[in-house]
């Protein structure tokens, strides 16, 4: 099985709309706002993904590389809210749709469409 040139590193999935883990960063930290203590652990966490540094695809917003789709970044930073406050944790799942129900289907879509690419 040859792997799709812009798929993501974790999920093997195409990055459709490319954004680095700067850009999604600034956008995580703008949700959580004022709140010190998730920021550090989301701050924390968000290091992980700096270590994919294989240049899969270029950001929308500032041209970086981008080796991990934004789903696997969002579901990754949900799990951390959850253990700390799961209220805001559903309210950031609605918001980024990155809750399982939504991966699900996005699977479920994606299978289909590619086996019925001949």
């Amino acid at each position: 099985m040859q792997e799709h040139e812009k798929s993501c590193s974790l999920c093997g999935y195409e990055i459709s709309s490319p954004t680095c883990v700067d850009c999604l960063r600034k956008q995580i930290i703008g949700f959580i706002g004022n709140r010190v203590d998730l920021k550090q652990d989301v701050e924390e966490n968000i290091q992980i993904f700096e270590c994919f540094d294989t240049h899969k695809a270029e950001c929308i917003f500032c041209d970086d590389a981008v080796a991990v789709c934004s789903f696997c970044f969002y579901r990754d930073v949900y799990q951390v809210l959850k253990q700390s406050n799961l209220a805001l944790a559903e309210e950031f799942a609605r918001l980024f749709q990155c809750s399982g129900e939504i991966q699900t289907y996005l699977n479920h879509y994606f299978s289909s469409s590619s086996s019925n690419v001949a």
